[in-house]
């Protein structure tokens, strides 16, 4: 019996010293690495698409012309091939727009529509994305008085930079100050 209890307390205390005593738990320090930004409502995402907010443009050109397209339209041009479709009107505005850069820039042109006399016009007030959309709001005052008795087509030419990211088939819109929709096109 002494044998046995003696047998016990070896195989206990041998048990007793293989067990590892708990240890502390080590987390590594991460390394600092420099901050990637938070995009805002301007920043062009990593999918190439822009996730909304206002766009900035320079006017080029306003008036009106003596022909051009009966309804309104919004005409878009990143070289001069596209902008033949609304420069082949007015010799002076082909001028100002074959100054255009157009490796920086994209051209807005976009139309009143056939206006029965003079003293119509159309100014671009605002240019915003929306999505996928791009939605550019006109004032549209007239017509004044004393105007010509012509049949006339305002438009409002204007620069928006090219590095607009947007994807293709994005919807174009032009709308008037209160809300109503005058044309829609897509492009690219």
């Amino acid at each position: 019996m002494k044998k046995l209890l003696l047998v016990t307390i070896v195989v206990i205390i041998a048990l007793s010293g293989c067990v590892a005593p708990p240890q502390e738990k080590i987390t590594p320090t991460p390394e600092i690495t420099e901050k990637t930004p938070v995009p805002d409502k301007k920043t062009p995402s990593p999918t190439g698409t822009t996730l909304g907010g206002k766009i900035t443009f320079e006017s080029i050109d306003k008036g009106s012309l003596v022909d051009g397209p009966i309804n309104a339209t919004i005409f878009i041009a990143d070289g001069i091939a596209e902008a033949e479709k609304f420069t082949k009107f007015d010799q002076v505005l082909s001028d100002k727009i074959s100054a255009i850069d157009f490796k920086e820039l994209l051209v807005i042109t976009v139309f009143q529509g056939r206006m029965p006399t003079g003293g119509y016009e159309i100014t671009v007030k605002d240019i915003n994305q929306i999505g996928e959309k791009i939605r550019i709001t006109v004032a549209l005052p007239g017509p004044t008085e004393g105007a010509t008795t012509q049949i006339t087509y305002p438009y409002h030419a204007v620069s928006i930079n090219k590095n607009l990211r947007i994807v293709p088939e994005t919807i174009w819109e032009l709308y008037t100050e209160d809300g109503k929709v005058l044309a829609q096109t897509t492009y690219p």
